[in-house]
């Protein structure tokens, strides 16, 4: 079967695994909730970067360059800051998923000039349904037709399959995802507090720890 390279599947078997072997048949799921409400580091990441583009290069190279540059370590905080300087969206949408910069790809991969890039096709056929989108909506959009099917759906199936568990997904209700793509972003994601009107409708009935 298609292979997915998702450490997180292996835990995700042993939950399942601890599920049935308490008898249940049957889990129900938060795949969705991310990419309906903007749960993600580089949802926010992409409203920053909305701002950040403003700043003059000069600066950016003098200052935000080199104090990133001198940080040790903070993987996560450099790619994040890659993917901000990027202008144009496909390119800092590819950038906020990739972990291995393009230049190494194709030193890796040893292709034909321009092949490794294939893979952007998944992407841009659904180009012309995001052209009227704002970039937050573009991502959401993106992540909820690609990365949600081809990778956290298939790991959940997967998974759930291989101890005989059916895991449910109530987030992708089809009624629920038109009414989550009619919420305003500004009540997806609230100074940088994402998944926020989900986590404020949930305030109520869950401790508040969680």
């Amino acid at each position: 079967d298609e292979p997915i390279c998702e450490d997180s599947a292996v835990p995700l078997h042993f939950v399942s695994k601890l599920a049935k072997s308490n008898g249940v048949t049957v889990l129900l799921t938060g795949e969705g909730s991310d990419e309906l409400f903007a749960g993600y580091n580089r949802h926010w990441g992409e409203i920053i970067a909305g701002y950040y583009q403003v700043v003059p290069e000069s600066l950016r190279n003098s200052i935000f360059n080199a104090v990133i540059k001198a940080l040790p370590g903070v993987p996560l905080l450099k790619k994040g800051h890659r993917s901000m300087t990027i202008r144009d969206f496909p390119g800092r949408y590819m950038s906020w998923h990739t972990v291995v910069e393009n230049e190494l790809k194709k030193e890796l991969l040893l292709t034909a000039e321009g092949a490794c890039d294939e893979y952007l096709d998944v992407f841009y056929k659904f180009n012309k349904y995001t052209e009227k989108l704002d970039t937050l909506d573009k991502i959401l959009y993106l992540d909820f037709h690609v990365w949600l099917p081809d990778d956290l759906l298939m790991k959940k199936d997967k998974m759930g399959m291989s101890v005989s568990i059916e895991a449910r997904v109530p987030f992708l209700d089809y009624k629920f995802v038109e009414f989550a793509f009619n919420i305003s972003n500004k009540m997806k994601v609230k100074n940088l507090t994402t998944k926020y009107i989900l986590k404020k409708s949930m305030e109520r009935i869950l401790p508040k720890n969680i």
